[in-house]
């Protein structure tokens, strides 16, 4: 059994841990929003056809089953609609950290879903992984909107870093962002 619940769920959304079952619903979703996925995402890279699509979500359903990692495809709780995905995993460096990650798809986003499941994910992420002491989202300095919204949920920025370029998009540069756990609930409640 995994370590993750899953299932989360707020009034808004649902998250489902990566079922191949939502496989098509996720592929129409990736394909509507190819060029913003591609232009930041290293797993949109290279072709991508239904049959390669499925052996990556099959891939992080085992990692989800094997706690490698957690992602899930994120849903509207009043549509039922597919409207991205989020992920969590563990780094470790002078301590022990969950990485989150999201992306909503493109006739979706401005509405705010992204920082919602970023908030929902960083206090699953403390309750789930007891182990960790800071959750930590980081993207490439050139994503100006993903980075606006860990400063929306009260992360600090830690500074910017040297990253691999692994999409068109990429800069080579990223900034990362941290939430303390014993700053979360302060965090949290202002929102």
């Amino acid at each position: 059994m995994a370590i993750f619940s899953e299932e989360l769920s707020t009034h808004r959304l649902e998250l489902r841990a990566i079922p191949i079952t939502h496989v098509d619903a996720a592929f129409d979703a990736v394909t509507e929003s190819l060029g913003e996925v591609r232009h930041w995402l290293w797993w949109a890279q290279g072709p991508l056809d239904e049959d390669s699509y499925r052996n990556l979500v099959r891939s992080q359903a085992e990692n989800f089953a094997n706690d490698v990692e957690w992602r899930y495809f994120i849903f509207d709780r009043s549509t039922t609609n597919l409207v991205g995905g989020c992920s969590v995993d563990l780094v470790s460096h002078d301590r022990v950290s969950a990485n989150l990650g999201y992306w909503i798809r493109t006739s979706l986003t401005g509405q705010g879903l992204a920082t919602h499941i970023a908030q929902l994910m960083t206090g699953a992420a403390f309750e789930y992984l007891p182990q960790i002491s800071s959750v930590e989202i980081s993207m490439d300095v050139n994503n100006v909107a993903s980075a606006r919204i860990p400063e929306k949920l009260g992360f600090t920025r830690l500074g910017e870093f040297d990253k691999a370029v692994r999409a068109p998009g990429h800069s080579g540069r990223g900034f990362i962002w941290s939430m303390e756990r014993t700053d979360w609930p302060r965090s949290e409640a202002a929102h």
